[in-house]
């Protein structure tokens, strides 16, 4: 998440969309009174502060933002955001956690099945294991469609809509621009962030899933239905209908 008061813009960072290669191609041209929270090691330390001090994080709302006590001139700023095709945004999160399980495995020598039944004692040490998409993980047993239906997924920001992150009262906020994560290698990707920025601004490929174990192409009808009708508002807001 950025809020950048000398080019007078905040970029929401929705989860799995490309945001932490956009918040470093932005990070270039940040000046000493911005903020910028996550994708740098700078930005996940002020991302820690942040999130104690005012309740704020790498991954917050459009919302969340207006509601700090200092939002008002807030509101005059341009919007910028990315969102993704919902079902490989879902697909991207359930690699991605399939990573983060099979690295915590490996510190503790212990197995998935091993690492739900313990998941409660061991998430003072990996605080990932208490996140609500981990937990979806571990009770799916890698199994994406059950992965998909879990409940935990309910209170997971990174399942929720992407139009929810860019809203109030349901509606899209004013001054948003939006780019769509499979243009991010192209040039109105460039010209935009150009735009915001006044400089060239070359976007990188950052924060990759280590772990593949699944692809879109491969998901089953019943897992595309059950993400169809979750993010509906996504399909049809951001032209993937």
């Amino acid at each position: 998440m950025i809020i950048c008061h000398s080019n007078r813009y905040i970029f929401i960072h929705i989860h799995k969309t490309g945001g932490s290669s956009v918040e470093i191609a932005l990070e270039r041209s940040l000046q000493w009174q911005d903020v910028m929270l996550g994708s740098t090691s700078f930005g996940e330390q002020a991302n820690r502060h942040f999130s104690q001090r005012f309740g704020i994080t790498k991954h917050s709302s459009i919302s969340d933002i207006y509601a700090l006590r200092a939002s008002t001139n807030l509101r005059t700023y341009q919007v910028l955001s990315v969102v993704r095709h919902p079902l490989h945004r879902a697909v991207s999160l359930f690699n991605f956690m399939a990573g983060i399980i099979e690295q915590i495995g490996l510190i503790t020598k212990l197995t998935p099945s091993e690492l739900r039944q313990r998941r409660a004692s061991l998430s003072a040490d990996h605080r990932q294991l208490s996140w609500p998409s981990s937990i979806a993980y571990l009770e799916s047993e890698g199994n994406f469609d059950a992965f998909v239906h879990n409940p935990n997924l309910d209170r997971a920001r990174a399942f929720c809509s992407q139009y929810s992150q860019l809203s109030i009262n349901e509606k899209l906020v004013d001054k948003l621009t939006v780019l769509r994560t499979e243009e991010l290698a192209g040039d109105r990707a460039k010209a935009c962030l150009e735009a915001f920025t006044g400089a060239s601004t070359p976007i990188p490929h950052a924060n990759r899933s280590n772990k593949i174990m699944l692809k879109p192409d491969i998901v089953s009808n019943k897992a595309r239905i059950a993400l169809e009708s979750r993010f509906l508002v996504d399909y049809n807001t951001f032209g993937y209908a």
